[in-house]
């Protein structure tokens, strides 16, 4: 059971007070929070009642000419930063290791021309 709740498939004309508005008949919404460009925002609830009941009665509901899908928002995931240093030294080896071969390949027809 969760306060918040993910709203998908907004249209992009859809506004923070029309999406309050269509949502305030389930119970007390907390905050209504649209991410511009992308067609998804979130509604959070003071109850889990009010939440749950949101999300039965607004999943496939038509708002502004869509049909919207309604879900449990799920926590944000953490970015890691730390992974692209370790893809940077992986790359690195990597030119390292074709480097290498590169010189290897070499070295039977360099001591061939001296030899």
């Amino acid at each position: 059971m969760a306060l918040k709740l993910y709203v998908g498939n907004l249209n992009y004309n859809t506004t923070e007070e029309s999406l309050r508005a269509a949502f305030e008949l389930y119970g007390d919404v907390i905050s209504v929070k649209i991410i511009q460009g992308k067609g998804f925002g979130f509604v959070e609830y003071s109850s889990n009642e009010a939440a749950e009941a949101a999300k039965a009665g607004m999943d496939g509901k038509n708002l502004d000419g869509r049909s919207l899908r309604v879900n449990d928002a799920r926590p944000p995931e953490k970015k890691s930063f730390g992974d692209r240093g370790e893809r940077r030294d992986l790359a690195a080896a990597a030119i390292e290791t074709s480097a290498a071969d590169s010189i290897n390949a070499t070295k039977p027809f360099a001591h061939s021309l001296f030899c």
